[in-house]
């Protein structure tokens, strides 16, 4: 007699567990190059930014005479470079606002920062590295934060950076302070200050902000600022020893937040770095409130190094490992003084070498 049952054909449960497991493979072998390539584009574009930025630097200074935009603009010397080059990146409104309340008051240093304008708050894209959410996510009232600074060459910062340092491409127009007179900045620097070549100059690079401000700890070392030792404002080495694993200073050690946390206020941990300490190092000084000698790390969120832009308008992509120390000296482990001038090659190798405008090194390929 002939069956009338028909067998239907489909997957037995062996059949779909295999499948599950052949597409969670995939998945798995796909996702890491999803990130990668995703990261890769963030690199693509902060390397986008840095190159418009040196061109806005060129710009500025095509437009004021051969000069190059420096610290210590406004009526209390109180703004950062990122102010002067805000009308080459179309934020021409932004910058005639500020301009309409600043140097009213020279003696009033909170006057034109803290007005709570909007012109010196939101986010400029420009800005912002987009491999760093925190920056992207800053509320529209608070000040605009930067994922990119000048360079300040291999010197050691005080308070206000730059007074004095004439290795560095960009100098300070006035600082008015009751205890040190007024006006004893370098004033700004041309283009011609630049011997060592504009191609092996670097004028900008990044480091992670934290836009929490000063005051609240941080623990990363992209993005955090240790201090409450005063040594480290002279020997680069102690600051450096401060990295402990996984990305986090060293168990113990008294951190804030605040780098990069506003744009356009110059004190040195907003819109500067030095090249002393290798990129993605420590930075530390003596005081939270960054009142103190410091030195401040290049920084990213990019694997294994930072985006440089150099004084030619081209951008470098800068490892952690390059060489820091310069045969003959005593580089990282030397003690060094913030203030008076410094001449002569740089101690921190190829490097520092990158940093200084005029100290006469020739930079090997890097």
């Amino acid at each position: 007699m002939k069956s009338n049952f028909t067998r239907k054909s489909g997957f037995t449960l062996v059949e779909l567990l295999v499948v599950i497991a052949i597409i969670g493979i995939l998945i798995g072998l796909l996702l890491p190059a999803v990130q990668a390539a995703r990261e890769a584009a963030r690199r693509m574009q902060c390397t986008n930014n840095l190159k418009q930025l040196c061109l806005a630097i060129h710009n500025y200074s095509d437009r004021n005479n051969g000069m190059l935009p420096a610290f210590g603009m406004g009526g209390y010397g109180n703004l950062t470079p990122l102010v002067c080059i805000l009308p080459e990146i179309e934020q021409n409104q932004r910058f005639t606002e500020m301009f309409a309340y600043v140097g009213r008051d020279p003696n009033n240093e909170y006057q034109s920062p803290y007005n709570n304008r909007p012109c010196w708050q939101g986010v400029v894209s420009a800005f912002n590295c987009p491999s760093d959410a925190s920056t992207a996510s800053t509320g529209s009232t608070r000040p605009t934060p930067a994922n990119y600074g000048f360079c300040d060459a291999d010197y050691i910062n005080n308070e206000y950076g730059n007074w004095g340092n004439q290795r560095s491409a960009f100098g300070m127009i006035q600082r008015t302070d009751s205890w040190a007179g007024t006006n004893w900045g370098g004033g700004s620097r041309p283009m011609t200050c630049v011997t060592d070549g504009l191609s092996n100059t670097i004028a900008m690079s990044e480091h992670v902000s934290s836009p929490e401000g000063s005051g609240q700890q941080n623990m990363n070392i992209r993005g955090g600022f240790a201090y409450n030792t005063s040594a480290w404002s002279y020997k680069p080495n102690i600051c450096l020893a401060k990295r402990g694993a996984n990305g986090q200073y060293v168990a113990g050690t008294a951190t804030t937040g605040g780098l990069g946390a506003n744009a356009y206020y110059y004190t040195y941990n907003n819109a500067m770095f030095q090249t002393i300490l290798p990129p993605n190092s420590p930075s530390c000084g003596g005081q939270a409130n960054f009142s103190d000698a410091a030195y401040i790390s290049a920084t990213s969120h990019h694997s294994g190094g930072v985006n440089a832009g150099m004084l030619d308008g081209s951008v470098r992509f800068i490892s952690d490992t390059i060489n820091c120390e310069t045969a003959g000296t005593s580089g990282l482990s030397g003690w060094y003084k913030y203030w008076g001038s410094q001449s002569g090659v740089s101690p921190f190798g190829v490097w520092g070498a990158l940093g200084t405008c005029n100290a006469g090194e020739t930079t090997t390929s890097i």
